[in-house]
């Protein structure tokens, strides 16, 4: 745009020149032969046949100013559940203050009370729609007279609460469902916890979860530290879980224990260090930084609130965003070219038409020229893809 600003006005004075010193037939000449809208298609065409080719390729461009800044990103920040991993969470062990640990396989209807801690966690779970909550509602599927929840309020980040059997009770994050009361055994797994704690923060149950890494996600980014970006994990999970599953994904740098203001900040910093930051995530707690992040990268399978934060969906999973980040590059790559055509055209057209030497006819004819050089260009990247 500022290019064809420019372009114009550069065009005018030089019809104008025109004018006085080769008379009308060449200031006609010269308005006709300059073509401003190949410096308009440049970019756009570029964009728009990248965004053809992510189709195909697993990804959705939402907005083509991020999908542009996506070719400077020098750096990833990921979520873990649900970006780097299967975000299939499955409640492996479930146990109650004083006991060894019970099976999370269901138990027989007769035996549940209106206070059994895994009906009241699967109560609050049917409040969230968070990975650690549907885990606990399919692994509660078959028990009976589940009690409804009343006044359930979502804090992203940190869990759902809600009032059952008479008392606010809290499902989520250990600090926060029942702080500073993690067994020493439980805090030094790799594992996903959740607390379902009282108002006093006192622990009823501790919930054991695991959830695997995606197997496209190793592949993914070893191909983001291969095309130079730096990579770092940021997790609400614990830290030690964070840090086995970045290790096993080949990830240098993770965060544990982080809501959606530590994101949100992680992503600040990174940006105040000079860093070009693409955030991926796909849930509520990612929103945030999301929105901060030079591009906001969400998961297709993710809460609707991330994906309208974000520039891009990935609908091929974190295997797709190698292949974005490559169409981005190519679609800079292309914009170059198309302005180099654009302008090379103008640099050889418009003074022969000054000089007399391009008639109006013939200005008229070559006038479309360099915008299906332009186009065909941006088609090529497509075609070759």
């Amino acid at each position: 745009d500022r290019a064809g600003a420019w372009g114009a006005i550069a065009m005018v004075a030089l019809a104008a020149l025109a004018a006085v010193v080769g008379g009308p037939n060449a200031a006609t000449a010269a308005l006709l032969v300059f073509c401003p809208c190949a410096l308009g298609l440049a970019v756009p065409a570029a964009l728009a046949a990248a965004g053809a080719t992510g189709v195909r390729q697993g990804f959705l461009v939402l907005d083509g100013a991020a999908f542009e800044r996506l070719a400077e990103v020098d750096c990833v920040v990921v979520d873990k559940t649900g970006t780097v991993t299967e975000g299939e969470l499955a409640l492996v062990d479930f146990l109650a203050p004083g006991s060894a640990g019970v099976s999370p396989a269901p138990r027989a209807p007769l035996a549940l009370d209106p206070h059994d801690p895994l009906l009241l966690a699967a109560a609050l779970a049917a409040g969230s729609a968070h990975p650690v909550s549907l885990a606990i509602r399919r692994a509660a599927a078959d028990l009976l007279d589940i009690p409804p929840a009343e006044e359930i309020l979502v804090e992203p980040g940190c869990g759902v609460s809600g009032v059952l059997a008479g008392r606010r009770l809290r499902l989520g994050r250990p600090e926060w469902a029942a702080p500073g009361a993690v067994p020493p055994h439980l805090e030094a797994t790799g594992r996903t916890l959740a607390a379902l704690g009282d108002p006093s923060g006192r622990p009823l149950a501790w919930l054991v979860l695991a959830d695997r890494p995606d197997p496209a996600a190793v592949g993914a980014v070893a191909a983001l530290r291969a095309a130079g970006l730096r990579v770092v994990m940021a997790s609400g999970d614990r830290e030690a879980v964070a840090r086995q599953v970045a290790a096993d994904l080949g990830i240098a740098e993770a965060a544990g224990a982080m809501g959606p203001p530590d994101k949100l900040a992680l992503v600040r910093r990174l940006a105040a260090e000079g860093a070009t930051v693409a955030m991926l995530g796909d849930g509520i707690n990612d929103a945030p930084a999301l929105g901060a992040a030079a591009v906001g990268v969400a998961m297709s399978r993710g809460a609707a609130v991330a994906r309208d934060a974000a520039g891009l969906v990935l609908t091929g999973g974190i295997a797709a965003f190698p292949r974005a980040l490559a169409a981005a590059r190519r679609a800079r790559r292309a914009v170059w070219q198309n302005l180099a055509v654009a302008a090379l055209y103008n640099v050889v057209a418009v003074p022969g038409a000054l000089l007399g030497l391009v008639s109006p006819l013939m200005a008229a004819l070559l006038m479309p020229l360099s915008s299906l050089l332009v186009l065909g260009n941006a088609l090529r990247m497509v075609r070759n893809r």
